[in-house]
This record gives structure tokens, C-alpha cells and sequence, in this order.
């Protein structure tokens, strides 16, 4: 597992980046993205879940479970979102709210599994309880206006990316045996 993880900590980064450029569209454009909303979020979910996939063909076997959970989760929210992007819209939070809680789920149970093979699963449990908290509250709280939406959904997934990006900095220092830049 060892192996595995430090070997594709770029993945893990990937990942972090891929939300980063995701919240800042989101947080970038509010105008515009209450409109393409459901669009953006679709592609950003489908294409994290295809990388999950990916990622979890090569995963260990204790460990692919998890991950196909949350390619599966990924592949069907987007593809949801991009089929019906006019009732997506309404829904949303739901959404948003359910694939957080779903991929918190996931890293929380990789983190039990990178325990036993590597010291530092805390940013996968940081992740994990971040991203569950972050799905309890869109998914629960009645939120007034697209714009609020669209807020809550940059934020949380600037919060998601630079999680993810620690996490595989945190990796990548066990491969290299360097700190991170900083």
C-alpha cells in the first residue's frame, strides 16, 4: 500500500487541482455560473470520478472498494447533472451535498487503510471530515439564491482542493524524502 500510494501521490494532486480550477470558475465567474451551474459541476464530478476510476483499477485490493465507490458516485452525479442541467439546478445542494458526504466517506476509510501502511493519514481524515461537514450543511441547510449556491460550492471546493494538494505534498515528501516547497 506503501508502494502504491507514494507512487501516485501526483494523482492525489491532480485531483486537488482539478477542484482548485473548479472553485475559482465558481468563484470567479457568480454571473455566469448560476446559469451553467449544473454544467460546470457536472464535468468537474464526472471527470473526478473517471479519475477515481482510473486510480482504483490499479489500487490495491483492500483498497479498491472505496475508490470505486467514489468513481461510481462521480460518474453518476455527472452524468446526471449534464443529462438534466435545468432540474440539477434545482437540486443542486442536494447533489453537491451527497457526493461530499459519499467521497468524505471514501477518504475516511482509505485513511483507515493508509494507517497501517504509511505515518500521516491525518490530511485523508481532515479531508474526509471536511468534505462530510461540507456535504451535511448544502445538503440540509436551506440556501436563498443561486448565488449562495454557487458561493458555498467554490468555497467548499477550494476547501476540498487544498486539502487534496496537502495530502499529496504530504506523500510526495515520503517518496522524495524532501519537504515541501515553503
Amino acid at each position: 500500500m506503501r508502494e502504491y500510494l507514494t507512487h501516485y501521490w501526483w494523482v492525489l494532486a491532480a485531483r486537488g487541482l482539478m477542484a482548485l480550477a473548479f472553485a475559482t470558475m465558481i468563484l470567479g465567474w457568480p454571473a455566469a455560473t448560476v446559469l451553467a451551474i449544473s454544467v460546470i459541476f457536472g464535468l468537474y464530478v464526472l471527470s473526478d470520478g473517471i479519475v477515481a476510476g482510473a486510480t482504483a483499477v490499479k489500487a490495491p485490493a483492500d483498497a479498491r472498494l472505496a475508490l470505486f465507490a467514489e468513481a461510481l458516485t462521480g460518474i453518476l452525479f455527472g452524468v446526471v447533472s449534464l443529462v438534466w442541467p435545468d432540474v440539477t439546478l434545482r437540486v443542486i445542494t442536494i447533489l453537491v451535498g451527497l457526493w461530499a458526504i459519499v467521497t468524505g466517506l471514501g477518504e475516511i476509510a482509505i485513511a483507515a487503510l493508509v494507517r497501517r501502511a504509511i505515518p500521516g493519514e491525518s490530511m485523508y481524515v481532515v479531508f474526509g471530515a471536511v468534505s462530510i461537514l461540507y456535504g451535511l450543511v448544502v445538503a440540509l441547510a436551506p440556501v436563498h439564491g443561486a448565488f449562495a449556491v454557487a458561493w458555498l460550492i467554490g468555497i467548499g471546493g477550494g476547501v476540498y482542493g487544498i486539502v487534496m494538494v496537502a495530502a499529496a505534498f504530504e506523500l510526495k515528501v515520503l517518496v522524495t524524502g524532501e519537504p515541501p516547497p515553503g
